[in-house]
């Protein structure tokens, strides 16, 4: 476990049992004891404290039902104090900038979740608090952001049943509403866009049966809608929700502008506005515009996500490898579509359609550039043909009724709005 979960010295939610952690030498004096004892082992260089197993057993076996829900909800204490929080105000219900934090916590979440579990099995008297499910909610919005597919199922099927024994119906609908939403972002970023719908419809319920109305709770549903409408290709039904949704009316420009004026910097949300940006300018026919505004929306996401195989980052190349070939920019595009399929090849399980839109427009490029390379035998329409194969054969994992395979709207038809 790391040292940090015993450094956060604020008293806020600390139960009388653990408030010898507001003082060092009180902590030290405690701990010494188990280190001596071996039960305890400590790396000062890596600053993390470890306990074997067995003793972790052991030690569990020799509580009763209440002495266990006691200890747990002390480590839920503990973790829920170092995890960052979407509630913070800086944070605008979101984590991108706090990823790091967020990681080293995670497998405290996790071990978390897998106790909780293990003792429900065990005791239906063993509940959830209030603050476990509200960590459970920061989890899920992290795991979201950083497209951990089956973390986050795990962790919001077990808020589901956390909530279950929560005693305020009030708070478990709140967070209840707020797990279906992240679930929804999370299907329609892997093509389930129908169960997408269903889920935010349902939230969305949720919230209007709320007293007082929670306005920008209501307002985030129901833009939600509007881009899972769009994706599924039902835009007047997008524009009816987006019409309710009166901030969407707002001009992108405006939106960078006080994106760029946000401390700290907003660099996921900046990023998404520069590539939406990048979208508009392509359907103007400004080619050199979109591509400018692509490459700026991944140079912005690299500010806070150091990792390259984001799907994120993987639609601002492939767009930038597009925008190049409507420029006759062929080996340039060849280039970028060659990266872009290394990042999409690796999450082409659950999301097909990106990896094979990829796979369509190289070889739309290859083709080109043997047309204008007459002379050279190097390949380029075998490879191509070979390409679109392999593309067909994605797509019909996300369609089994597909017929049209021959042009880009086939593919971005099946890709989530944001990213089309």
């Amino acid at each position: 476990m790391a040292q940090e979960l015993f450094e956060n010295r604020q008293g806020d939610d600390l139960p009388d049992d653990l408030e010898f952690f507001l003082d060092e030498l009180e902590f030290s004096e405690a701990v010494k004891p188990l280190l001596a004892l071996a039960l305890m082992k400590r790396d000062k260089d890596a600053r993390i404290f470890s306990c074997h197993r067995m003793v972790q057993m052991q030690f569990r076996s020799f509580l009763s039902v209440e002495e266990r829900q006691e200890a747990f909800d002390n480590a839920v204490v503990l973790v829920y104090n170092v995890f960052p929080k979407q509630s913070d105000a800086t944070n605008k219900n979101q984590l991108y900038h706090q990823w790091a934090q967020c990681n080293r916590c995670l497998q405290h979440v996790l071990c978390l979740e897998d106790n909780f579990k293990e003792e429900r099995r065990h005791s239906e008297k063993f509940k959830a608090s209030w603050l476990f499910c509200v960590l459970l909610e920061d989890c899920q919005r992290y795991l979201y952001e950083i497209n951990a597919f089956k973390e986050f199922e795990d962790v919001c099927e077990l808020t589901f049943l956390a909530l279950e024994t929560l005693d305020d119906h009030e708070q478990a609908i709140d967070i209840k509403a707020s797990t279906l939403s992240h679930q929804a972002n999370m299907y329609e970023s892997i093509g389930r866009v129908e169960d997408a719908i269903e889920l935010n419809t349902k939230g969305y319920n949720m919230r209007l049966k709320e007293e007082p109305c929670k306005g920008g709770l209501l307002g985030s549903f129901e833009q939600n809608l509007g881009y899972n409408f769009n994706t599924a290709n039902q835009h007047e039904t997008a524009l009816m929700w987006f019409e309710k949704y009166e901030e969407a009316q707002s001009l992108l420009n405006i939106s960078i502008k006080e994106l760029k004026q946000e401390k700290p910097l907003n660099w996921a949300m900046l990023a998404f506005a520069y590539f939406v940006q990048g979208i508009l300018e392509r359907r103007r026919n400004r080619p050199e515009a979109a591509e400018a505004n692509f490459m700026e929306a991944q140079n912005m996401w690299f500010k806070g996500d150091q990792t390259r195989f984001h799907p994120f980052n993987a639609g601002c190349i492939y767009k930038t490898g597009v925008v190049c070939l409507d420029q006759g920019k062929v080996e340039a595009a060849i280039k970028h579509l060659r990266d872009a399929l290394e990042i999409t090849k690796f999450h082409s399980d659950a999301m097909p359609v990106e990896h094979a839109r990829g796979l369509f427009k190289l070889s739309e490029a290859l083709v080109q550039n043997s047309s204008t390379n007459e002379n050279e035998d190097d390949g380029g329409e075998e490879e191509a043909q070979s390409l679109r194969d392999e593309a067909e054969i994605y797509l019909l994992r996300r369609d089994k009724s597909a017929t049209q395979f021959g042009n880009e709207d086939a593919y971005d038809t099946w890709v989530p709005i944001f990213w089309r």
